[in-house]
């Protein structure tokens, strides 16, 4: 193998790194937050809860497997980086971090679902149905689909050592397929889990700064909405040319991702506690005041 063309250059692997980072530490401040409101006796800790910490233990784990990719390399261009040994390390971390991040994607979306059924689903029987058959479709597919990954190529191992001989591939377009059909159904969640509240709450008497927090609420749901489509548009891409430097956005778009939904998860548990926080009641006050 050549020596790499330019090894001091990391590419896009710093971006990737402190967007992924970022707002991984945003997550693990609000489920903070939301056991310490459970500990507060604000509410007792539900199975909706645990889930959610779950979410972010796995969320943790992905930013540790994909940190120490991007120590071999991740995110440089493929001719940057030292061959084999380096480059399929880089592989390796990324393909083991990809199966915790599709337990986040699997367990936060469950919390929000068992949410939105306990806030909504004694009134509107037809919102609790429809919750508890789109999170079981998704959660259905989601799980196969991780020992799908890992079967895809036999060895197991010949997922990351490209250079490995003797290896047995399946046909690509299966798990693609799978993976946009996922997608497809994160898409439809993330939007569902937040438009059809808030027009079931919007119909009601309140007040209008509650209002506009539930158009913000809105809006961070279309940008998770937009993040999920990204991460689609990249699953079916397979460059010839810097497959693995072109695969990092994928990574960023997927931690990003995950990181939203978990956020959005605990928004709503944290309205009790905002309360608490010295200075904000004259923040909020000042801003219904602008508003209207």
């Amino acid at each position: 193998f050549p020596p790499p063309a330019h090894p001091n250059d990391h590419g896009i692997g710093p971006l990737v790194m402190g967007m992924t980072w970022t707002f991984t530490i945003i997550a693990t401040v609000a489920i903070s937050l939301r056991l310490y409101l459970c500990k507060k006796g604000t509410k007792a800790t539900g199975l909706d809860d645990w889930l959610m910490l779950a979410a972010v233990v796995f969320q943790l784990v992905f930013q540790s497997l994909i940190s120490t990719s991007y120590h071999f390399g991740m995110g440089k261009h493929d001719a940057d980086i030292e061959m084999p040994g380096p480059f399929v390390n880089v592989l390796k971390f990324c393909w083991l971090g990809l199966v915790f991040g599709m337990a986040v994607s699997i367990t936060a979306r469950i919390s929000i679902a068992l949410l939105l059924v306990r806030l909504f689903g004694g009134v509107h029987k037809w919102f609790k149905w429809f919750t508890i058959v789109l999170t079981t479709t998704q959660t259905i597919v989601g799980t196969a689909i991780i020992p799908i990954h890992l079967l895809q190529v036999q060895p197991t191992e010949g997922l990351w050592d490209v250079f490995r001989p003797g290896v047995t591939r399946w046909d690509p377009r299966i798990v693609i397929y799978l993976e946009y059909f996922l997608q497809a159904l994160y898409t439809l969640s993330d939007l569902a889990y937040v438009l059809l509240p808030v027009m079931i709450v919007w119909s009601l008497h309140m007040a209008l700064h509650r209002k506009v927090g539930l158009i913000v609420m809105l809006g961070m749901s279309l940008f998770t909405v937009a993040l999920s489509i990204l991460k689609a548009v990249w699953i079916g891409r397979q460059p010839t040319v810097d497959a693995q430097y072109s695969a990092s956005l994928a990574v960023m778009w997927a931690g990003l991702e995950q990181a939203f939904v978990i956020i959005m998860g605990c928004v709503p548990p944290l309205r009790g506690i905002l309360k608490d926080i010295p200075g904000l009641a004259a923040v909020t006050a000042s801003l219904y005041r602008f508003v209207r």
